[in-house]
């Protein structure tokens, strides 16, 4: 229950997230902690288990990327909850990211070879650089 100006007594709030009767359902609404920009930037990565950061790499395409994750594709299929070792190159603020660490949170268009990323290890420096090279794409696409 919520209070709402104008009723003196409080209003049951309920949401609606399908119609099961009439075959409706309400498309589930995705909710960013921060701008994700579309890019198109190589990068290579290896899959981690137990820990371990396997040897060998495979490449892959960013498609867009923001402070907490990115879009990845791959030649390679990356299965739901996989975590991953990344490495790409940031033109815009000349770095290098290293060591980036990500979990694969979401699979798009029902294969493992497009991949919706979070960060869940990243270097302070490469953190910062992130988020400067995201600001600044912003700031192009704005002017």
């Amino acid at each position: 229950d919520i209070h709402v100006k104008g009723k003196a007594q409080p209003v049951s709030l309920r949401e609606v997230t399908a119609i099961p009767t009439r075959g409706l359902k309400v498309p589930r609404q995705e909710i960013r902690r921060s701008h994700r920009i579309e890019v198109k930037l190589p990068a290579r990565f290896r899959f981690v288990q137990n820990k371990i950061v396997l040897p060998e790499y495979a490449n892959a395409t960013i498609r867009d990327i923001g402070y907490h994750g990115m879009l990845l594709e791959s030649d390679r299929e990356l299965p739901l909850h996989a975590e991953i070792n990344l490495e790409f190159d940031l033109p815009l603020v000349d770095y290098q990211a290293r060591e980036v660490y990500a979990k694969v949170v979401g699979l798009k268009g029902g294969s493992g070879k497009r991949v919706g990323l979070e960060f869940t290890s990243v270097p302070a420096e490469t953190n910062t650089k992130i988020q400067l090279f995201v600001q600044l794409l912003i700031f192009t696409n704005l002017s």
